[in-house]
């Protein structure tokens, strides 16, 4: 796991694979409180919307165990991998990294089924799910110091970059993902305006 000026790279293992028809929410945050007692139901409404899998975002070390819970939980009452995980640490929760304990806690989740370290995700040709802010250029040193022209699929998670920055990730041929920021009347113009330049694959 690689921390470098708030990049953080997340990788999700998705055990079968996924068809251009299949509809895959790849940033959910199940575990915030408000969520808590009815989790499940709202599982199984996205199930029944025709979301097939849902991808539970880390932002902590104790969040990214709280998902894997929620996703080993789901697995065993229901045997259907509907839930998987990142594992990982927000820019926000940054501050809270500790390079012996956090990569050890790390280290240990990642040997999990749902989730998988980002070291071996260029090895196991496993997506990658990447979170930066404001980092653009470094994130790119770090993707091109790692993978040396040989990376798995990419989606770089919550983008509020510029069009210049958009644009190399798409040449590079990675996805873009957008959130509610994108809504936000002042902030999210930016991202409104280069969203049709913006190929509907990517």
């Amino acid at each position: 796991i690689l921390i470098h000026q708030y990049i953080v790279l997340q990788c999700v293992a998705l055990q079968s694979a996924v068809s251009m028809n299949e509809v895959v929410d790849i940033g959910v945050n199940l575990t915030h409180r408000a969520f808590r007692k009815h989790w499940r139901n709202v599982v199984q409404r996205a199930i029944d919307a025709g979301v097939t899998k849902l991808v539970l975002t880390g932002t902590s070390i104790q969040g990214s165990e709280e998902c894997l819970g929620l996703c080993q939980t789901w697995f065993e009452e229901t045997g259907a991998k509907n839930l998987y995980a990142t594992v990982g640490v927000h820019p926000h929760d940054a501050k809270t990294w500790n390079d012996e304990q956090s990569y050890a806690q790390m280290k240990k989740m990642l040997s999990h089924p749902l989730a998988v370290a980002v070291k071996l995700a260029v090895e196991l040709n496993m997506p990658l799910f990447l979170h930066e802010r404001e980092a653009h250029n470094a994130l790119v040193k770090v993707l091109d110091e790692a993978g040396a022209g040989s990376l798995p699929p990419i989606v770089v998670h919550c983008f509020t970059g510029t069009k210049v920055e958009a644009m190399e990730y798409i040449h590079r041929g990675y996805y873009i993902g957008f959130t509610g920021t994108i809504c936000k009347k002042e902030r999210g113009a930016p991202l409104r305006e280069m969203l049709p330049s913006i190929p509907l694959e990517r």
